[in-house]
């Protein structure tokens, strides 16, 4: 409890404390979760930029090596699109897989 200011020496250090206290206590339960959710998005938007961007740049650096490989038993033209079409099928076919390992709302009623 705070003290009389006329009695009490320590009357300005008491009060700075008790001061410093609510504000820790109010950033506590406030700004520090906010700040924490804030950092959260922030990080996993970066973490999903630099993801896609790599992916991208996997896929572009596949499809001019499966170009490379292929031009040395087809004509250019053919390599280019025999490598569109070899990539093509697997991007397909991983996008199968992912797509059947997928829980629908139906399935999880009728268990």
């Amino acid at each position: 409890m705070l003290s009389n200011p006329f009695t009490d020496p320590d009357w300005a250090r008491n009060t700075v404390a008790s001061i410093d206290k609510w504000v820790g206590f109010v950033r506590d339960r406030t700004t520090r979760p906010v700040i924490t959710v804030v950092r959260g998005i922030v990080y996993g938007f970066l973490v999903a930029t630099g993801v896609v961007i790599m992916v991208v740049l996997f896929a572009i650096g596949a499809t001019r090596a499966l170009q490379a490989a292929l031009d040395t038993a087809f004509s250019r033209t053919t390599a280019v699109w025999s490598s569109y079409l070899i990539l093509g099928s697997l991007f397909f076919l991983i996008g199968l897989l992912v797509a059947r390992k997928q829980h629908r709302k139906s399935d999880e009623l009728n268990s």
